[in-house]
């Protein structure tokens, strides 16, 4: 159905406009070191749970999967709490904890791009 196709772009869309910077580029601090927060290692394995998730659903519904709607409620809970996560984050953010992010976002630009 296109009402669902049209609902998980949605979701795709939200998941792609994450941001680290979602504060303001300010609040961003990236550690010189490797001493970053362990706590960013679990949003970021969060977010990219969630963009394998998004993609899996992306797929079921261009299939014509209908079970994917079904989905995709759990989806935008897990997407509201992972904004919050990347909204609390206070510690600094290593380089390789910013180029994983900027992976993650890639994974899912290149998932929905073929779509």
């Amino acid at each position: 159905n296109s009402k669902e196709s049209e609902a998980l772009k949605i979701a795709s869309e939200k998941a792609k406009s994450f941001s680290i910077n979602s504060k303001t580029k300010d609040d961003v601090i990236i550690s010189e070191n490797n001493n970053g927060d362990k706590n960013w290692e679990k949003i970021l394995t969060d977010y990219e749970s969630y963009t394998n998730q998004c993609i899996k659903l992306l797929k079921k519904a261009n299939s014509g999967d209908v079970s994917a709607m079904t989905e995709y409620l759990e989806v935008l809970q897990k997407a509201q709490d992972i904004q919050e996560s990347f909204l609390e984050a206070e510690d600094a953010i290593t380089t390789g904890q910013m180029e994983r992010f900027m992976k993650i976002q890639q994974k899912l630009i290149d998932a929905t791009s073929d779509m």
